[in-house]
């Protein structure tokens, strides 16, 4: 191959390179602009039901009959951002009726942890799992397009606590997610129904420090 076709070719492969790594910029940060939840930064347990089967193994490992009571998480100086990935850590409360006992299990990324819990013995309901249809990002996506959204923009919000249980109506399990602002030092609380995902919204409650 003389000179001047081996310089073309060789600027045509240096050309075929440039738009293969161009693309390949573009598509990360396509990815990395990207407005919806990242399993990446999210975690492995970055939602309620990601984290429960290892703590429900742990709770029955404590007691074969424990059954959960509800499931929590919260943030503090919460962002948009920080609701949509979840949680770091979840924690979830089980009772054993034959043992009239409760135990609490912690799950995050650095590994699983239960304590027991003295302060309860006895229980109404627990939660039936086969009416807990939405998970905690969803019922977190419910909360911003219901009006939470646009309280964490009006409001100087500290905290973000959401709580799944049930309700006193037997097999109904309910999130409650509720926001607090620093400056009315009260709760903008939202109801969304953990099978059908109806919101409503729950009477403001006193802080709790």
């Amino acid at each position: 191959m003389n000179g001047p076709k081996r310089g073309i070719l060789i600027a045509l492969l240096i050309l075929l390179a440039a738009g293969v790594y161009g693309a390949l910029i573009m598509l990360l940060v396509q990815r990395s602009s990207d407005d919806g939840p990242s399993e990446a930064s999210s975690g492995p347990f970055a939602t309620a039901l990601d984290g429960y089967p290892i703590a429900v193994e742990q709770a029955q490992n404590w007691r074969a009959d424990a059954e959960p009571i509800n499931v929590s998480a919260s943030w503090r100086l919460p962002t948009k951002e920080m609701l949509r990935n979840g949680s770091p850590t979840w924690t979830y409360l089980f009772f054993s009726p034959s043992a009239g006992e409760a135990y609490r299990v912690e799950v995050n990324q650095e590994g699983t942890e239960g304590f027991p819990e003295s302060s309860i013995s006895s229980v109404s309901n627990t939660i039936d799992t086969d009416q807990w249809l939405i998970d905690s990002r969803d019922a977190i996506l419910l909360f911003l397009s219901e009006g939470g959204e646009q309280y964490l923009r009006e409001e100087p919000v500290t905290t973000v606590r959401m709580r799944l249980s049930p309700t006193l109506s037997p097999g109904s399990v309910t999130w409650m997610i509720s926001a607090l602002s620093s400056t009315e030092q009260t709760n903008r609380s939202f109801l969304i129904d953990a099978m059908t995902g109806e919101v409503t919204e729950a009477q403001p409650l006193p802080s709790r420090n």
